[in-house]
């Protein structure tokens, strides 16, 4: 972001600003920045963990709902979020985030389904989106691998379907 920042100054101290093309190159870029800023700030702020948990996660799934996206959420309100412990609660946040901002990002989604369903010895989030979808060979190289990595951490499991054609599929799993 650094880089980014050096590189919006030299094209002010390069370029004629009073040129409407190059205003708008760098309000682009102000843009960009201003959003990756924005991204770092969520990805190290505070996860509540305690009884406020269940609101904390559903304002930040609700906060992704808009005028070209919208998230429908299924059987939430059935999930004892006292049931589940600490480290589980901040991975499956960190998940909701990343899965969230990549639709946001690159899928081009206008519909996005989260199926919430708590069993006796697990917790079971459905995922899916109905946009544009991840090339399977490239699924290590995107944010989900660390998502992916993040549940193992907790011994859950995450699994992509790599063989939809259209949008995103994921399945969480993680033990109570």
């Amino acid at each position: 972001m650094a880089n980014d920042v050096y590189q919006a100054i030299a094209y002010t101290e390069t370029q004629d600003l009073e040129n409407q093309e190059n205003k708008d190159v760098l309000l682009d870029n102000l843009s960009n920045i201003y959003a990756k800023a924005r991204d770092i700030s969520q990805i190290n702020s505070e996860i509540h963990t305690d009884e406020r948990y269940g609101d904390f996660l559903l304002d930040l799934i609700s906060s992704f709902n808009g005028t070209h996206t919208n998230v429908i959420i299924k059987d939430y309100s059935t999930v004892d979020w006292n049931m589940i412990n600490k480290h589980s609660k901040n991975a499956l946040y960190r998940v909701m985030q990343e899965l969230l901002v990549n639709m946001k990002k690159h899928s081009e989604a206008d519909l996005v389904m989260l199926n919430f369903k708590m069993s006796p010895k697990l917790l079971e989030i459905q995922y899916s989106d109905n946009g544009k979808g991840i090339d399977p060979a490239k699924f290590s190289q995107k944010g989900l691998q660390y998502a992916e990595n993040r549940i193992h951490a907790v011994k859950g499991t995450f699994t992509f379907d790599k063989e939809s054609s259209k949008g995103v599929r994921v399945i969480i799993q993680i033990p109570k």
